[in-house]
């Protein structure tokens, strides 16, 4: 159990220098491109952005099934033939699923730049489905640092291509789009030379093939549709802001929202070590796991917040054009603590127990929930700080929401801790928006009260961490 778990914290440091780059990467667009681009190519770049979260929906989940059906097997108790059916069938699927919906879609969009988005959505979702496909074996198979270096490569590909675009001042975000794929393509090579003992291999018969299909789409169907759910949590509102406010106030609130995630698409990359690992746990010893895990993630994020002041300045000097838009920062940073321990621990244990019909359950009432809050707060209220403010109460109720269905399967109860934790997230939005210039005291006043009133819980959960990644005795 100790090795195990050892192991685990192992792929953990692995995966975070792996990702330090892709975090570095993100982090690199998220703040040059706004610069150096115009707010409408912007505004564009987070439309293509918006359109692959819903075109992901065609993959049926065939990839994911990947993953829940290998995660934790051996190299050796993997059939390559299967798995070459598998890429090759889903490259296809998605190239002729993608052309029968776009010329439809695309022929009815009167705007022809949003048209060019559109296909370039399609083309990326069809691209990344196979890598994905392919990364997704070595992660079930816990090859994840071979997993996360190939997943940072796309990224640093398409930094260099975008810094190319701005040397030779290319602005058109035509190109800006185009460059996206362009990297993908080089991924999916790179991919396929890595992962040629999965692919270059002799392909089983129709029969054994489909019927592998369709086992793993009925495993990662509940999975996407989840998935597809969760992207409609803010993707509703962002639909919303844009068709009552134009795409340019669309695009700065979407430059908040992609800072604001920026940390958690880092972090949320330790659910690939998290998932095989677990996989390979005995039930009894999920809930030892869990509490110190969420003591670790939780306070961490909650002393980051205390960063939020100079993070904002900073970012306000840099991209001066959208001050308006970074004020909603104070509303969507406390979002990545309650994303964060549902991408990472809840959605994860609820994959490992083969629960994922409650991912999409809980997901699929946030969404209803989204598309009455956004109708209200755009269409009635006509107000954009309570439509931002509504992403904020949908994170809390996502994962109160999910994380109450740990006690039915794991005996972990946290009522308590989330109760403590969405006070101090309330004492931080107050002082951060109503106070923005003194508001970081008033917060960190507020977390040494809450580290004080909650450190035998927190010290316990620390002291179990600290046991379970200890050396056993010689």
């Amino acid at each position: 159990m100790r090795r195990r778990v050892r192991a685990l914290f192992v792929n953990f440091f692995s995966l975070f220098l792996a990702n330090g780059l892709t975090l570095f990467v993100n982090v690199f667009v998220a703040l040059v491109i706004p610069k150096a681009f115009s707010a409408s190519a912007y505004s564009f770049f987070q439309l293509e952005n918006l359109f692959c979260t819903y075109i992901w929906i065609i993959s049926l989940g065939w990839h994911e099934g990947i993953l829940l059906k290998y995660g934790g097997k051996r190299r050796d108790e993997i059939d390559s033939g299967l798995i070459a059916f598998q890429v090759v069938m889903l490259g296809l699927y998605m190239v002729v699923v993608s052309t029968l919906l776009f010329l439809p879609i695309g022929g009815a969009l009167g705007d022809a730049d949003r048209r060019f988005v559109l296909l370039i959505s399609f083309t990326s979702v069809s691209i990344e489905a196979v890598i994905y496909s392919l990364t997704y074996v070595l992660r079930a198979t816990n090859r994840i640092r071979a997993s996360s270096i190939l997943m940072g490569l796309d990224r640093i590909v398409y930094m260099m291509m975008v810094v190319g675009l701005i040397i030779f001042r290319v602005t058109s975000f035509h190109w800006l789009l185009q460059v996206d794929i362009l990297s993908k393509v080089v991924m999916l090579i790179v991919c396929l030379v890595v992962c040629r003992d999965f692919v270059f291999v002799r392909l089983p018969s129709l029969r054994v093939g489909f019927s592998e299909a369709v086992s793993l789409i009925s495993m990662g169907i509940n999975i996407t549709l989840a998935n597809f759910a969760g992207g409609l949590v803010n993707g509703v509102a962002r639909l919303a802001i844009e068709s009552r406010w134009g795409l340019l106030i669309f695009g700065k609130v979407s430059l908040t929202l992609s800072i604001s995630n920026a940390v958690t698409r880092f972090l949320s990359v330790f659910s690939v070590a998290l998932f095989p690992a677990l996989r390979q746990v005995g039930a009894d010893r999920l809930p030892v796991i869990y509490r110190p895990m969420r003591a670790l993630l939780t306070v961490a994020l909650l002393c980051c917040f205390v960063a939020y002041a100079p993070i904002k300045a900073v970012l306000v000097w840099w991209l001066p054009n959208y001050a308006d838009g970074l004020r909603y920062l104070a509303l969507l940073f406390p979002v990545s603590l309650f994303d964060l321990r549902v991408l990472v621990l809840v959605n994860t244990y609820l994959k490992v127990v083969r629960k994922e019909r409650i991912i999409l359950l809980s997901n699929g009432v946030i969404v209803a929930l989204s598309v009455v809050l956004s109708g209200v707060s755009v269409f009635v209220l006509n107000s954009l700080d309570v439509a931002v403010f509504s992403l904020v109460v949908l994170s809390v109720l996502r994962c109160a929401l999910a994380e109450s269905f740990l006690p039915r399967y794991l005996q972990v109860h946290v009522l308590a801790d989330t109760l403590f934790e969405v006070g101090l997230t309330v004492v931080f939005i107050v002082s951060a928006w109503v106070l923005p210039s003194g508001g970081w005291a008033v917060y960190l006043g507020a977390l040494v009260v809450y580290l004080v009133a909650r450190r035998k819980r927190i010290q316990a959960d620390f002291h179990v961490a600290a046991e379970i990644v200890r050396k056993p005795k010689a």
